[in-house]
């Protein structure tokens, strides 16, 4: 059961259609969409095994050692220079799952927000 109501469900919709636009279309850094998604499956009753949501989970798991916004000011410029290399090198990887993920996201998402 989920333990949010109609309408926290339908802001959770939403995220998940303006995170996945948002990755799409490159105005979201890959690996903050990423985290938003996974972060919104969490929330959101019956997307525990949701192929779309674990392609997500799959990809923040690989990238879970890359400082998030926040904690890039205390890394020094080689490690944060690393990183951005293994999120872009991820990011060319997952491309193609990634956007057909996102539009299938955002198809079944715009409806039901």
């Amino acid at each position: 059961m989920n333990p949010l109501n109609g309408k926290e469900v339908a802001a959770e919709q939403q995220e998940v259609v303006i995170s996945a636009n948002g990755l799409m279309q490159g105005t979201l850094p890959f690996l903050e969409g990423v985290r938003k998604l996974v972060d919104v499956r969490s929330r959101l009753s019956g997307t525990e095994n949701d192929p779309d949501f674990l392609l997500f989970v799959a990809i923040e798991s690989q990238a879970d050692h890359i400082p998030n916004a926040e904690m890039r000011a205390l890394c020094s410029q080689s490690w944060l220079e690393k990183c951005d290399a293994e999120v872009n090198d991820i990011a060319a990887f997952y491309q193609t799952a990634v956007m057909a993920a996102c539009e299938r996201l955002v198809r079944r998402f715009s409806h039901a927000a």
